[in-house]
């Protein structure tokens, strides 16, 4: 049968109603190819109207067998190596995009130290069997997830044949930032007097993010995302 929709007539049909992009500049090349391989599962999906859908449900499991590789992840506050490590950067890109298209979020986590590739707040880690990332399309039609990649960034626009009624806006609040305290625990290995650090630590940061729904720049809806620390 030939298709309805094609690489010709897409563009006349479908327009991109959310996006958003992240940097993956300076990345392993490992990490790069755990997230390139996330998004070859998202390309193409479809959320149609009043249905839900899970990051981990889509991308399935990380593990050597299905082709990811070892790469680092943050794990207890410390940075660790596992199969999968930056597929959370995946799942954060779609969360803003999703965020932005007016998505409900039913499921979201933040991680416990902010990553840089996004603003704090505005994260959504994911663990195969443990922390998802699920949302659920509240409009009339369905809503197509486009995924792309490069060297430099991942990009995920989201597609639909018509717009949203109300267009969004996402505003953080900085409610607190709390410098990180210093643990000293004895050590038998080292002489007495030398130090060595385990974790540098980094800042912590309180904040809250809404969403405000706005028709032409009248604020119609504002809503609580979330609250993080």
């Amino acid at each position: 049968m030939k298709p309805a929709i094609t690489t010709e007539n897409a563009s006349e049909s479908f327009s991109v109603i959310a996006e958003f992009k992240t940097s993956i500049e300076g990345s392993r090349e490992s990490r790069k190819w755990n997230i390139k391989k996330a998004l070859s599962y998202f390309d193409r999906v479809t959320v149609a109207p009043g249905m839900q859908m899970g990051f981990n449900e889509i991308v399935g499991e990380r593990t050597q067998s299905r082709g990811f590789k070892k790469a680092p992840e943050f794990s207890e506050g410390t940075t660790t190596e596992d199969y999968g490590g930056g597929v959370c950067q995946t799942s954060t890109t779609f969360y803003n995009a999703a965020l932005a298209a007016g998505l409900q979020i039913l499921e979201r986590y933040p991680h416990q130290w902010p990553p840089r590739y996004v603003p704090p707040g505005r994260d959504a880690a994911v663990a195969y069997g443990e922390v998802d990332l699920r949302v659920r399309n509240p409009h009339d039609f369905p809503i197509t997830v486009s995924a792309k990649a490069d060297r430099h960034s991942l990009r995920i626009p989201l597609l639909a044949e018509h717009r949203p009624p109300l267009r969004v806006r996402i505003v953080q609040s900085i409610r607190g930032v709390e410098a990180p305290s210093v643990v000293i625990h004895p050590d038998a290995r080292y002489a007495r007097g030398i130090r060595r650090t385990d974790v540098a630590g980094r800042p912590g940061i309180s904040v809250t993010t809404t969403r405000e729904f706005l028709e032409g720049d009248r604020v119609v809806r504002r809503e609580l995302v979330s609250h993080d620390r």
